[in-house]
């Protein structure tokens, strides 16, 4: 599978443990992704994010404005130009 350079975008508590508003990284998928983010940002930031059985656990992403569900992040290919935007669990009250 072709790798494409997509734009990541980290919210909240993301952006604080990466010290980062978000990077440009090399995936085909979202798994490829994680990957991608968790060796950049360190196993802390890739535990955020979810774990191997869930990758993006209850984390909310976004690819190009639309929500993935996470049941589905496995099955999204990403193309040259994508924006993914991460946020971290939303709780409230």
């Amino acid at each position: 599978m072709r790798t494409a350079k997509v734009t990541v975008s980290l919210h909240a508590t993301l952006r604080t443990a990466s010290c980062s508003e978000g990077c440009v990284v090399d995936a085909s998928d979202l798994i490829e992704l994680r990957a991608a983010l968790t060796d950049r940002y360190g196993l802390g930031f890739g535990e955020m994010l979810g774990s191997p059985g869930s990758p993006f656990g209850k984390t909310v992403v976004l690819v190009n404005g639309l929500v993935v569900p996470s049941e589905s992040t496995g099955d999204v290919v990403l193309r040259d130009g994508d924006e993914v935007s991460i946020f971290p669990p939303i709780s409230g009250g």
